[in-house]
């Protein structure tokens, strides 16, 4: 399977793929909180993502059962 991970300003989405076909295997998500300052601008608290991104994984690990360990490339889009 291959995993791809989405870290947008709001969300952390991933997904795992059956590489020969394409078809998703498992998904999850996550809105992310988001600290903004007076002057509009947006951050994130790089441990909290962690924490979520562990907590998708682990929704992942969940829906794919043995296939897990099936795991053969990921890739991250922020």
């Amino acid at each position: 399977m291959l995993i791809g991970i989405d870290l947008g300003t709001t969300g952390l989405k991933v997904a795992a793929y059956d590489p020969d076909g394409g078809s998703c295997v498992a998904q999850a998500s996550v809105r992310l909180p988001v600290q903004t300052d007076s002057d509009g601008q947006r951050e994130q608290i790089p441990g909290e993502v962690m924490d979520w991104l562990v907590t998708a994984f682990a929704s992942l690990g969940e829906q794919c059962g043995d296939r897990w360990s099936e795991v053969a490339g990921i890739g991250l889009a922020a």
